[in-house]
């Protein structure tokens, strides 16, 4: 008979840490990184980053009111897209994984690469 009541008392521990497992907070999604601006030409610009395999990049224009959205299909952690904006434009950037979104992280339509080691800006 002692064993029903320590089956019991088992089986109730298991299932109250099973319940605060799943309500144990977990990290939001972070936003993916932007590398690289290039002008291709006056109105054409290469936007490239990284992001989580797999997910689906948008970049957006917030002064000319216009996105692109790219999905990292071949799970590289990279993104590329061509964006139409111009010179010293508000943007954003974020990525989807299923169904969590990462915040958007602002940036400015201007040439910058890896490689640059000046912190000058065209747009003040």
């Amino acid at each position: 008979m002692r064993r029903r009541p320590l089956l019991s008392l088992a089986l109730s521990a298991a299932l109250a840490l099973l319940a605060t497992s799943c309500l144990s907070p977990t990290l939001p999604l972070p936003p993916p990184d932007v590398e690289s601006v290039q002008s291709m030409d006056q109105r054409q610009w290469t936007v490239a980053g990284s992001c989580t395999p797999g997910a689906i990049v948008s970049v957006f224009d917030v002064t000319q009111n216009k996105g692109v959205l790219v999905e990292d299909v071949d799970l590289s952690g990279k993104f590329v897209v061509t964006l139409t904006a111009t010179l010293c434009d508000q943007a954003w950037v974020s990525q989807v994984i299923g169904t969590e979104t990462s915040a958007e992280t602002p940036f400015v339509i201007e040439p910058h690469s890896p490689n640059d080691t000046s912190a000058s800006s065209a747009c003040h």
